[in-house]
């Protein structure tokens, strides 16, 4: 799993996060932050999810589920009624994602190596 906030200042973002949550974001030249999941645990030592917070015209959130093989996700959503809108893309064996639209318009990820 992972997620995505796009924000039209992703430094300040990246601010509010560290401060409201304790986030330890790796910047880039950029302002952009990434969130290693590992970093993050709860009371119990489960780690976190892995997330990004990116420069954006329009503010959003977005999350990308793990899956085996994104081709095959985006076809069994579009067979549930979904709409594709992105994918496959990437390098194959490293990171490949994809994108559809859900039965409510909301847009839903998919990433995995295959």
């Amino acid at each position: 799993m992972h997620f995505q906030i796009t924000s039209r200042d992703s430094a300040a973002s990246c601010r509010f996060y560290r401060e409201l949550f304790g986030w330890q974001l790796a910047m880039t030249d950029d302002g952009e932050g990434f969130l290693d999941g590992s970093t993050t645990k709860d009371d119990a030592g489960n780690t976190g999810i892995n997330g990004s917070i990116d420069n954006g015209a329009e503010p959003g959130v977005m999350f990308y589920v793990s899956v085996p093989d994104v081709e095959q996700a985006l076809q069994r959503a579009e067979r549930l009624g979904a709409t594709r809108t992105k994918g496959p893309q990437g390098t194959p064996g490293e990171l490949v994602t994809g994108q559809f639209v859900d039965l409510d318009g909301q847009v839903i990820g998919v990433a995995g190596t295959a």
